[in-house]
């Protein structure tokens, strides 16, 4: 079983994710994207709140979220 601090973890870190495709919304991916990916990351953010990263649609969006944060600080140096 997941304890909560793990689940809000995941939750943050998909939060996060969301934050950052929309810092990159403007500079490097067409806004329409930007607005669907956010959309999606933000709602498996309130998910993983209620269950944990074991789903794999969770999974998926924590990558898809770590992703966009990497680009996100690579466009920042």
């Amino acid at each position: 079983m997941q304890t909560r601090d793990h689940k809000d973890q995941v939750s943050q870190e998909l939060a996060d994710g969301a934050a950052a495709v929309l810092r990159l919304n403007s500079t490097a991916i067409s806004p329409d994207l930007g607005q669907a990916v956010a959309k999606l990351l933000r709602s498996s953010a309130v998910y993983a709140r209620a269950v944990g990263d074991e789903p794999s649609t969770v999974k998926d969006a924590l990558a898809l979220a770590r992703a966009v944060q990497a680009a996100d600080r690579a466009t920042e140096k």
